[in-house]
């Protein structure tokens, strides 16, 4: 479950702070895939906090540190050239004084239902039983957070140990995957998109 936080503390010079430091990391060629921060360089979430702890976006800028994760995985697999605009990008979309608290919920629906660019209709996806339950169950409670319904701690546990299933079984939808290599250039237009989409339900949220 997400913590509801106000998007840099409803202050806007903390989001000026911000997107300085990250404007100036990428000006001197310092955001680079990899690593977190080392020797005044570092990844999406190392050059917007200058250290390597993702709930420092909690702390310092009001933003969930799941959101974090998802900037800096997104870093990662994007092509070099759009990774190094991404961190700029984040910031940027992310209005002074949003409750980012179900921003996280929106993606993992939209990702996993999408008609056009849905995970759950990759066919390495749809035949792995296992990966296809676990999501299943996943976005089910992740719907009844967005409807606002009241939600047992032990439910949120549950998902928090699907998990690690999720991860187990992705890796082998993935491995299959780029087998049939979906992992070139058509994986590199799918992660756009979901930057992309990332980045529009930031914009939109109040």
């Amino acid at each position: 479950m997400e913590k509801k936080l106000i998007a840099f503390y409803g202050d806007k010079k903390i989001k000026e702070k911000y997107i300085a430091r990250v404007k100036a990391h990428a000006e001197a060629d310092e955001i680079v895939k990899g690593k977190y921060w080392e020797h005044g360089k570092g990844c999406a979430v190392g050059c917007t906090i200058e250290g390597s702890d993702h709930y420092l976006y909690e702390k310092e800028l009001g933003i969930p540190a799941i959101l974090a994760y998802l900037e800096d995985g997104l870093f990662e697999e994007l092509s070099n050239k759009e990774a190094m605009k991404f961190p700029l990008k984040f910031l940027e979309a992310i209005p002074v004084g949003a409750d980012l608290s179900k921003v996280f919920a929106k993606f993992v629906i939209w990702e996993w239902e999408d008609k056009k660019t849905g995970l759950k209709a990759i066919s390495e996806i749809a035949g792995d039983k296992e990966l296809m339950d676990c999501c299943e169950q996943v976005v089910a409670l992740y719907k009844r957070f967005l409807n606002d319904e009241e939600i047992a701690e032990s439910e949120w546990q549950k998902v928090e140990d699907l998990a690690y299933e999720i991860e187990r079984a992705w890796a082998r939808a993935r491995a299959r995957a780029r087998a049939r290599a979906w992992a070139g250039a058509e994986y590199q237009k799918e992660i756009m998109v979901s930057a992309n989409k990332l980045l529009e339900i930031l914009e939109n949220t109040k």
